[in-house]
């Protein structure tokens, strides 16, 4: 499950199940979920721990490649799951649109269960465990859009708070493991999915600090600069950040969180043997460092008698 041919394939083999699904659905959504897709968009770092997680822990735990499979399809059904319901949140005014995400949000949610229901029988550990999961997810979510939430201090526990949003999927290796009878793993692999996350959503936050300023989400990066800068607090606009950015080493540290979040995921992970999770995680803070270098290189080439400009066209 190393190779690049193999991850290739496997990929391929995912996809094609993955649309001949997606064929059965009303053109519209069908077509809405296909244009999200692109052609490297499988070997994204969030897609392949979807569709690579489910193997590299079935292969540890001796679960067929068969469940790995249906698993990984239904990673990627609860994926748009949860695209469904974001875009829904941030809608100021529900249209068609939102019309349409309601109903592939529902849709979507069947077909994660139809790939998970009939490994658990109903008094099974893991409608338990997939319950307080979706809980944590709806806690996250309120939590991230209360009114206070940009005037929050930087913590570690609020990245990992904000990380919660995606914690449905822990379904998938709480499943594994309850497959393999190995419950006593399920506690290690919510860890590890919760640092892994934590990473994720710091290098997320990087990106998207001006939509989740637009929407009055909570963002790691910006907590930070009101934690570094409280003249900015409590209220903070783009002038503002884009000035702490050029006119400061804000970046860099944030990039040094960055790495010590995915130092720590990565030790974790691979402790638990499980080598290919935890390269994907070690390579979490390239992306990262690509975008501040992007930052670094457009202030030397405009000089800061330009940097609003500048900070607006990075996308």
């Amino acid at each position: 499950m190393d190779t690049t041919e193999e991850r290739q394939q496997l990929i391929a083999d995912i996809k094609d199940e993955f649309e001949e699904i997606l064929a059965t659905l009303p053109r519209e959504l069908h077509t809405s979920i296909l244009r999200s897709y692109q052609a490297d968009d499988f070997i994204s770092p969030g897609l392949l721990s979807l569709v690579g997680l489910p193997y590299w822990l079935g292969e540890k735990l001796k679960v067929s490649f068969d469940v790995c499979r249906q698993m990984a399809v239904g990673n990627l059904f609860l994926l748009h799951t949860f695209q469904s319901f974001d875009f829904i949140i941030d809608q100021d005014r529900p249209d068609v649109s939102t019309r349409d995400q309601i109903v592939l949000g529902n849709l979507c949610y069947q077909y994660v269960m139809r790939h998970y229901r009939h490994h658990f029988p109903p008094d099974s550990l893991f409608w338990e465990r997939t319950e307080s999961y979706w809980n944590e997810w709806g806690k996250s979510i309120l939590w991230e859009v209360e009114e206070d939430n940009q005037r929050r201090t930087f913590s570690k526990e609020n990245a990992v708070q904000s990380s919660h949003k995606a914690a449905a999927l822990k379904i998938c290796p709480t499943g594994l493991a309850i497959l393999a009878n190995q419950q006593e793993l399920i506690p290690d692999y919510e860890r590890a999915i919760d640092l892994m996350h934590t990473t994720m959503q710091l290098v997320d936050d990087l990106k998207d600090w001006r939509e989740d300023l637009q929407h009055h989400r909570y963002n790691s990066l910006l907590s930070l600069i009101v934690t570094e800068n409280t003249q900015y607090s409590p209220s903070l606009s783009q002038d503002d950040v884009i000035d702490v950015i050029y006119r400061s080493d804000i970046l860099r540290t944030y990039e040094r969180i960055i790495q010590e979040c995915a130092d720590e995921a990565t030790k974790f992970i691979t402790q638990l043997g499980i080598d290919p999770w935890a390269q994907l995680v070690n390579s979490l803070p390239h992306t990262a460092t690509w975008i501040i270098e992007s930052y670094d290189s457009l202030m030397e080439a405009l000089g800061t008698g330009n940097i609003r400009m500048s900070a607006q066209e990075i996308k």
